[in-house]
């Protein structure tokens, strides 16, 4: 299984090798988060900048942190004999995609269950949520239905590419929803299609939630991601359990909220509530 060789016996390793290539200023910053969350835990760890660095470094004992794509990309085909963790991604892998089983990953996007949770706890009465497909999330029409169906609704799929029609493609399932979601997909069409459905949800008024922080601040009523705190603590709490739950942010938009009706909790409330705790 995937990440086994992640465990507590890390006080008792000296060789955590942080990986983030040169040019990448978020991998940059998040490899030193990480590496400070780690010196709290009393576990020293290097940062590489490259592949030839990393390879000189590399023994037996090594557990390595990719940070980024062009790390994870990098790393998984030259490094050879020991445990890789890949961070920081947002290629849509499924288990087994990789087949490398000394290869991890801890993607960029949280959780499908839980926009289809916080679809149903801000808007109780919805019968029908809409949801976005595009090319790398098609083949995911079965999976969303049935996450759907387990919080009472029915999913509505709008299925798009980058040569779709946004307005012929959005306005069926739009119509026929109560609340409509964009979750992550590859990142030319993600930037493609967001201004059309921020559009149309303005004009059908209808509740939209987001995979990234910005889509709050562009009109949607929420927003679920990993902040940058998130992303090196979910790193380093997986390195200590393969079963760590994913730490992730909300952000609502209460203006937003207002103006269609809607009385929102707070972004703790909904965080405690997603974790199935009372707020």
């Amino acid at each position: 299984m995937l990440c086994l060789f992640f465990s507590a016996a890390l006080h008792a390793q000296s060789n955590i090798i942080i990986f983030a290539p040169s040019g990448d200023q978020l991998a940059d910053r998040t490899a030193g988060d990480v590496k400070q969350l780690l010196a709290e835990r009393d576990v020293s760890a290097n940062i590489v900048n490259s592949i030839d660095e990393l390879s000189d470094q590399l023994d037996a004992n090594s557990r390595v942190l990719a940070i980024g794509n062009r790390a994870c990309d990098a790393a998984m085909f030259e490094v050879v004999g020991v445990e890789v963790l890949c961070g920081l991604i947002n290629h849509y892998f499924q288990p087994g995609d990789i087949g490398l089983t000394n290869v991890a990953y801890l993607p960029l996007e949280v959780p499908s269950t839980e926009y289809f949770k916080l679809a149903k706890l801000m808007v109780p009465q919805a019968e029908t949520v809409g949801v976005l497909l595009g090319p790398e999330s098609h083949h995911r029409e079965r999976y969303y239905s049935a996450l759907a169906q387990a919080e009472g609704m029915q999913a509505e799929l709008s299925l798009l590419s980058l040569t779709s029609n946004p307005v012929t493609s959005l306005d069926p399932a739009m119509r026929k929803s109560q609340v409509f979601m964009v979750l992550p997909d590859a990142a030319d069409f993600n930037r493609a299609v967001a201004p059309w459905v921020l559009q149309l949800s303005l004009r059908y008024r209808m509740p939209l939630l987001g995979y990234s922080f910005n889509y709050a601040n562009a009109g949607a009523i929420a927003s679920l991601y990993q902040s940058r705190e998130d992303l090196a603590a979910n790193l380093v709490n997986r390195l200590f359990d393969a079963k760590a739950i994913m730490q992730f942010s909300i952000r609502l938009n209460y203006a937003v909220a207002q103006n269609l009706g809607i009385e929102l909790f707070s972004e703790q409330e909904y965080l405690e509530l997603l974790r199935g705790k009372q707020p």
